[in-house]
């Protein structure tokens, strides 16, 4: 196969993504994706700077592929939208994860994402610090989850029914991910729209 004779930026990141996808994070490097592109190494430093700029750019590239939330002129409708995009971008590429509860946004992409989280708390009556850290808590709650789902919870541990009656009743019950995810949203929720009635 002929190696191309231009490389984009654009096609190193689509790349990253298909290699994080199917390898994770461990099996992602500046080698491993220079063999998948056809390209030596060296030659992805032009676009990307080392590997920490790799993992910034796939940051990036990841929340562009989240599906833009329309403003409905309900806040708590726009933020929940928001909250459940990013939660099925993190369904569609798991292995991202890790990438997402290690790493800041600092590109402007990413800077993006966090810019339209904020402008809907802000426009919802928040000042500006309480915009950043209710938007960090609703991040925190969706990477949080999505770590947990990931960690092979289905694995139902030995309990006492006698010593630990109320974890025994709640383990028969079972455990319902999407109900789960939605009762701690409109926690989250909730709590917000106490903090803007202050």
């Amino acid at each position: 196969m002929g190696r191309p004779a231009t490389i984009s930026r654009d096609q190193i990141l689509d790349a990253a993504v298909e290699l994080l996808d199917a390898e994770g994070l461990k099996g992602l490097s500046m080698r491993r994706l220079g063999r998948v592109l056809g390209v030596e190494a060296m030659s992805l430093y032009r676009h990307v700077a080392g590997k920490e700029g790799l993992l910034d750019g796939l940051h990036e590239r990841l929340l562009r592929r989240m599906a833009p939330v329309p403003r409905s002129g309900d806040w708590r409708q726009d933020l929940a939208t928001h909250a459940r995009a990013f939660r099925d971008l993190l369904r569609q590429h798991p292995a991202a994860v890790p990438l997402f509860a290690s790493r800041p946004a600092v590109t402007p992409g990413s800077l993006a994402y966090l810019e339209r989280g904020l402008t809907i708390l802000t426009d919802a009556g928040l000042d500006p610090s309480e915009s950043i850290f209710a938007f960090q808590a609703l991040y925190e709650w969706v990477v949080g989850h999505a770590q947990f789902q990931g960690a092979g919870t289905d694995v139902e541990p030995e309990v006492d029914p006698e010593r630990f009656p109320l974890t025994a009743d709640a383990l028969r019950l079972g455990y319902d991910a999407d109900a789960g995810f939605e009762f701690g949203l409109g926690c989250l929720l909730d709590g917000i729209e106490r903090r803007r009635c202050c």
